[in-house]
């Protein structure tokens, strides 16, 4: 039996490389998705790819991190499925890269409005059509850069780090509502989205990394949607405010 059979899910950014991928598995997985993004050709196609293959998938085009267009997804949400029992939060891609010490103004407001303020509010306005489900979760994605940050994306790193603080902070309220919180932090995937130097590889760089992956090599990008998908089931019932990281073995904790 299909793990997702009977739910609904919703997937934001199926756009990019890991939306899609998280698309797909969860609706492989026999719950029916609806699916945001930016770019409407992008947005249209993986709709009609993830259908042909026998995915249950509507969804709009839409920027997520616009607090009217947050509002419009829940109508559009509450219209299809009448109540929510998994949100999938996948963020846009990064294009400010640099060090720390370099970001502007304008760079810090660019990032926690995606990675902290869309995701925090997105949940809240979620929660009452999450309460409606037996089993409702809310999976928020991040990255490694969280707990160790890298030179190359400074700013990624700290707004990761507050996704991981969001993850925690969340699922003590929303415990109190029967609904959980986790997130997923990404290692040395390829096309997550992170702008890191792993994000798009050349063969140079993608053999020294493998030599310090214990696994000896990089992720592919569906590599973390299996972890995903438990987190959206039964199986995952009492786990909250937990962080799961897909690393190949490279440590960044205890």
């Amino acid at each position: 039996m299909q793990s997702l059979a009977g739910q609904c899910a919703v997937i934001t950014n199926v756009a990019t490389p890991l939306g899609y991928a998280l698309a797909r598995r969860i609706g492989m997985a026999g719950a029916k998705i609806f699916v945001t993004g930016t770019c409407n050709g992008k947005t249209t196609r993986a709709i009609e790819t993830l259908n042909s293959i026998g995915v249950d998938a509507t969804g709009s085009v839409m920027d997520i991190t616009k607090e009217e267009e947050r509002k419009r997804l829940i109508e559009l949400v509450n219209s299809e499925f009448g109540k929510l029992d998994s949100l999938v939060i996948n963020h846009q891609r990064n294009n400010i890269q640099g060090l720390i010490s370099e970001a502007t103004v304008n760079d810090c407001t660019d990032l926690c409005n995606k990675y902290i303020t869309t995701p925090l509010d997105l949940s809240n306005k979620m929660l009452p059509l999450l309460q409606k489900s037996e089993n409702p979760s809310v999976v928020l994605m991040a990255s490694i850069a969280g707990f160790n940050p890298f030179m190359d994306v400074g700013l990624y790193s700290v707004v990761n780090s507050g996704i991981l603080g969001l993850t925690k902070s969340l699922s003590q309220i929303y415990g109190k509502k029967n609904c959980r919180v986790n997130s997923v932090s990404l290692g040395m995937t390829t096309e997550d989205g992170s702008g890191a130097s792993w994000d798009n590889i050349n063969d140079d760089a993608k053999q020294q990394l493998e030599e310090i992956v214990p696994l000896g090599r990089v992720a592919k990008i569906y590599e973390c949607a299996g972890t995903v998908e438990f987190l959206c089931g039964r199986s995952s019932m009492f786990t909250t405010g937990e962080n799961f990281v897909i690393n190949g073995g490279v440590s960044v904790r205890i």
